[in-house]
């Protein structure tokens, strides 16, 4: 029950600080984005102190380890992925181009009887 208070605390203050963008609109925009910027911390903090807030912020720091030990391409093979990916994009899309106007030119020719 208390972790659900803690989640419904925290989305309060999180809608207040959305409310409270929108409705003080005169302000600098600066000032805004620093009291939804600063609403938004103070929403993690609270939610962080449940139990799912501590399951997540496990989960992020387990996602970040694995996420280190990930062997990343060099940039020459990168780079050849990616212009291997692009190529092979262009080549798709100029085969459906091709399909799209044949299929039209055979179903506007059947429609109209050209």
């Amino acid at each position: 029950m208390a972790d659900k208070l803690k989640l419904l605390i925290a989305f309060l203050i999180l809608a207040a600080g959305v409310f409270a963008f929108s409705y003080f609109d005169q302000w600098l925009q600066v000032a805004r984005v620093g009291l939804i910027l600063t609403t938004v911390a103070v929403a993690i903090a609270v939610a962080a102190t449940s139990t799912q807030g501590k399951e997540a912020i496990k989960f992020a720091s387990k996602a970040k380890s694995e996420g280190q030990k990930v062997v990343w391409p060099a940039r020459p093979e990168a780079t050849q992925i990616t212009l291997i990916v692009l190529a092979g994009a262009i080549i798709a899309s100029l085969f459906i181009w091709m399909a799209d106007s044949i299929l039209f030119k055979v179903v506007y020719g059947l429609i109209l009887g050209a």
